[in-house]
């Protein structure tokens, strides 16, 4: 940082300077010049005044025999730097001022789903009251969820395990956005789970053996990271995924005895779909208009007892690996709505006696 100069020292300098700009010396001026004109006088202490009824402008003359522009320093430190010097003062600060008001609206009041004032590091467990504090909006991980305690978190970086202490109606978390881990509920006595806000989900999402077990609202969710899974659900009969677009890893929705329908409308991306053995299962579709379909691996539908009817629907379907239907005996007519002409031929076999693929089907597989 420059040198500072003492306000006498500046105030000697300025006198200086206009003493050399009006050709003048200071006593004869002092001595001379009448009230109204601008002049220079020492007071009893032998301090410089510069008395003006207007500005006062200061300028260093050409050197004459150097040619250039002259300078004006003061103990070795140049006036023109320390003007510098003011002006970068007064940018500084004009920044404080702007990252003072950064910091005055981050502690206003919490108005908009996301914002975030209280986060939690570790784990927010609601079995424990101690791990619990009001007005958290994102945590690690949500252990036994849900608790009342948890409603404003809208993103949970890691894994949210959905296990109450004792049975409840419902777990939900209504304003849950992003999920960074696993979202699992296993073994519960839980009667229904909606995330209505979720939209994502980094990992897994897996029900499993929740015999309680009768909804699974997720109208929001549009992606999972692995694998989405639910299994052996026996009296599960909605699950609501009308968002879901992606799922990276498998589909797997198995051995849920009581499920009636699944529609997945928005569907356009996937590792494997595999439907199988949901025993009243009736009413199945898959993919939408003007949407692409693409299954990487295996599109599998098989062993669903009571399945009748069957739909298909992409602007572009491609299968990578095997496509098989089969072993669903009341399945009637399978439709295929929009180009199937890249998905391989149909496995298509232990049907109903009147099943068939519709025109817009892949061609069965021949077997020799």
């Amino acid at each position: 940082m420059m040198q500072r100069l003492s306000r006498a020292t500046l105030g000697a300098v300025v006198a200086v300077l206009v003493v050399v700009a009006m050709g003048r010396d200071a006593a004869g001026d002092v001595g001379g010049a009448s009230k109204n004109k601008a002049r220079i006088v020492t007071d009893e202490n032998d301090n410089l005044h510069i008395r003006s009824l207007n500005n006062t402008y200061m300028w260093t003359r050409a050197n004459t025999t150097g040619g250039g522009g002259g300078g004006v320093f003061v103990d070795g430190v140049s006036v023109h730097d320390l003007i510098n010097e003011v002006s970068t003062l007064k940018r500084e600060a004009a920044n404080l001022r702007m990252q003072l008001a950064e910091v005055r609206a981050l502690a206003a009041p919490n108005t908009t789903e996301t914002e975030c004032l209280i986060k939690v590091p570790g784990e927010v467990d609601c079995g424990n009251g101690d791990s619990v504090l009001s007005g958290v909006c994102e945590a690690s991980d949500i252990s036994r969820c849900c608790c009342d305690a948890v409603q404003d978190i809208t993103v949970v970086d890691g894994t949210i395990d959905i296990n109450p202490l004792s049975p409840t109606t419902a777990a939900t978390m209504a304003r849950l956005l992003t999920v960074g881990g696993n979202l699992r509920a296993t073994s519960l006595h839980v009667s229904s789970i909606s995330f209505p806000a979720l939209r994502t989900v980094g990992e897994e999402v897996y029900f499993r053996t929740n015999n309680a077990l009768t909804a699974v609202h997720l109208p929001a969710l549009q992606s999972v990271g692995l694998d989405l899974k639910i299994e052996s659900n026996d009296a599960l009969t909605v699950i609501d995924f009308p968002s879901l677009q992606v799922v990276s890893g498998a589909m797997d929705v198995k051995g849920n005895t009581a499920m009636l329908r699944l529609h997945l409308p928005a569907l356009v991306s996937t590792g494997d779909i595999r439907i199988e053995s949901n025993d009243v299962l009736t009413d199945l579709t898959i993919g939408g208009p003007e949407r692409p379909l693409r299954v990487f691996g295996v599109l599998q539908i098989q062993s669903n007892t009571a399945l009748k009817s069957l739909t298909f629907t992409s602007s572009s379907a491609e299968i990578a690996a095997s496509f098989a239907i089969r072993n669903n005996p009341k399945l009637g007519l399978v439709e295929c709505i929009g180009d199937f002409s890249k998905a391989p031929c149909v496995n298509f076999y232990g049907n109903s006696n009147d099943a068939t693929l519709g025109p817009g089907c892949p061609a069965i597989c021949q077997f020799v």
